[in-house]
């Protein structure tokens, strides 16, 4: 529909051909959590998560064997099936993360028995698991990918930051906002996404959440190894794995959140749509006075015109 040259955008143009085009915001929310998710850290915990709930998921057995050790796991808790992640509505993965974090300890257990059976078959023997040699492969393999720390450290960050991008997604979606409103959101997220970016070290939990997390899974906290040329990962200094995770992943995440945010809601970059604000009830009766110089310029000859 956005195509400047055969979507809706080109026909209503053909018409009024000073017509304003502004994208859906709520889908520039989006956007702004596409390339930030888009780093290698999470990219890769991104393609670990869709693998194992694929896994888990599109196999009758395998789910309810995965079902099996929750309950005997942890027979509390309520949540017993992994969630897809929605490609489209970024700002709703959160729930999704959620849950697979919860079910981390009876994933990676679940992992580990079916790759080795006979040092799991007298805990599991009521679920007569019997897997294929094709699915002990895939099951050790995905095993190796989740019990890493620098998974469930990313996971972990992507957890606790993108989360504060969701109630501006809710309020883009009503009825009733009007764009004045909307930006005064966008600039108050960016104001709060600045303040941690200042204070990175008072806000940055992900750290020691996943620390505490990996050692009941029994991983170590680790990072890569420094080497003098990397092309494919971050290759920063750092003595513990805290520092080098803050400032390999949290500290770029932020960081590309506020760019994307100056990219896609920055009234600077129109002009026109900027001036014609004033006209809005809220802006109306203030007393900033009404500059509308931008729209009557643009307009000029349209109001000459008889």
């Amino acid at each position: 529909m956005s195509s400047s040259r055969h979507g809706t955008q080109a026909l209503i143009r053909e018409t009024s051909p000073k017509a304003v085009y502004t994208h859906c915001r709520a889908h520039c929310l989006n956007l702004t959590i596409v390339h930030p998710c888009d780093q290698p850290l999470i990219r890769t915990m991104l393609g670990t998560f869709y693998e194992v709930c694929n896994f888990f998921t599109y196999s009758p057995k395998r789910k309810k064997f995965l079902l099996a050790v929750i309950e005997k796991e942890t027979p509390e808790t309520s949540k017993t099936t992994l969630l897809s992640l929605c490609r489209t509505r970024w700002v709703e993965r959160h729930e999704a993360h959620e849950v697979f974090f919860a079910l981390l300890p009876c994933i990676l257990r679940a992992l580990e028995a079916m790759s080795n059976e006979r040092l799991f078959a007298y805990q599991f023997r009521e679920t007569a698991w019997n897997s294929d040699t094709n699915s002990k492969s895939k099951a050790n393999s995905l095993l190796h990918a989740v019990s890493n720390f620098e998974f469930i450290i990313t996971q972990i960050t992507t957890i606790t930051r993108l989360p504060i991008l969701k109630p501006l997604a809710i309020k883009l979606q009503k009825r009733d906002i009007d764009v004045y409103e909307e930006y005064s959101h966008i600039k108050d997220l960016k104001g709060e996404l600045q303040d941690i970016r200042g204070e990175i070290d008072k806000y940055c939990c992900g750290g020691s959440m996943a620390t505490s997390t990996a050692r009941k899974a029994n991983i170590e906290p680790s990072m890569p190894r420094a080497v003098g040329r990397q092309q494919h990962r971050s290759n920063v200094e750092a003595g513990t794995p805290k520092d080098y995770y803050k400032r390999a992943l949290t500290i770029p995440l932020l960081d590309q959140l506020i760019s994307e945010i100056d990219t896609y809601f920055d009234l600077n970059n129109d002009a026109v749509m900027s001036s014609l604000l004033c006209l809005l009830p809220a802006l109306l009766v203030s007393r900033e006075g009404n500059r509308v110089q931008a729209a009557l310029q643009c307009y000029a000859d349209d109001l000459e015109s008889p």
